[in-house]
């Protein structure tokens, strides 16, 4: 596994529960929400991160910024997307409500909605930030010699 590839695991594993706790503070939520809410946005987060990297990678490859910044994008969006469906699922679950797939999908669209008009405006361009960097650090790790 390559650095940059480790760094954006890493990051994917720290941001979204920085941004959960920052959420849960401004509501004035209870802390004990935090690590649940936490847990569905860091596997969504590593799904999201795990899709992304081959968009990543080759967008290294290739010169330009659109790309990386595109591949940002896209995992931004998708991890919105993931913790939304995850979070339905968990709560559905939770209380024992799966026999109406309706309701749980109305349920999943609603939650994609809330992520995305809470946080994606602040993680969007956060990670496409973040992939134009790693783009570059990719870029340094392709162009130096093996071995090293």
């Amino acid at each position: 596994m390559s650095f940059t590839r480790l760094l954006l695991h890493a990051a994917a594993l720290v941001l979204p529960a920085l941004v959960i706790g920052i959420a849960v503070g401004v509501a004035g939520g209870n802390a004990a929400e935090i690590p649940p809410l936490a847990g569905f946005a860091m596997l969504a987060a590593q799904l999201a991160a795990l899709a992304g990297w081959p968009l990543l990678d080759s967008a290294a490859r290739r010169p330009g910024l659109v790309r990386p910044v595109l591949a940002g994008l896209f995992m931004a969006v998708l991890t919105h997307v993931l913790f939304g469906v995850l979070l339905s699922l968990g709560l559905s679950l939770k209380h024992a409500v799966l026999s109406d797939l309706g309701e749980l999908l109305r349920s999943m669209v609603f939650f994609v909605f809330l992520s995305l008009m809470l946080a994606g405006w602040a993680t969007a361009p956060a990670l496409m930030g973040l992939a134009a960097g790693l783009c570059r650090l990719r870029r340094g790790e392709l162009a130096a010699p093996a071995g090293n």
